[in-house]
């Protein structure tokens, strides 16, 4: 009896021994997730910080853009007014024609 209890511990103890191993495996490769897992967040948190720095630049020159054709457009009308202006304060033909008849 003691020689089958003896064994039965043996058993016992190589399957504790099989156990802590695959415990041990275990532990190291959720380590290994872990570490992968945070290299993975450092990665996507810096895509995103490099995303929003593009956003925000690309939002600066649309802005830019915006201003430049508000100007453009401002400096076009007052061009159109200006020679508007200019045509009107011009003698007509007929009244340039009627001075030189004379």
């Amino acid at each position: 009896k003691i020689q089958a209890q003896m064994e039965e511990l043996e058993r016992v103890e190589d399957q504790l021994g099989i156990a802590s191993r695959e415990n041990s495996q275990l532990e190291e490769h959720i380590a290994q997730l872990k570490q992968d897992i945070s290299a993975a967040q450092d990665d996507a948190q810096r895509t995103i910080n490099a995303q929003n720095e593009e956003l925000e630049e690309m939002e600066h020159v649309i802005e830019c853009l915006k201003a430049e054709i508000d100007r453009e457009r401002k400096l076009r009308d007052g061009q159109s007014a200006a020679a508007a202006a200019a045509l009107e304060d011009m003698p007509s033909s007929s009244t340039r024609q009627k001075k030189i008849d004379r």
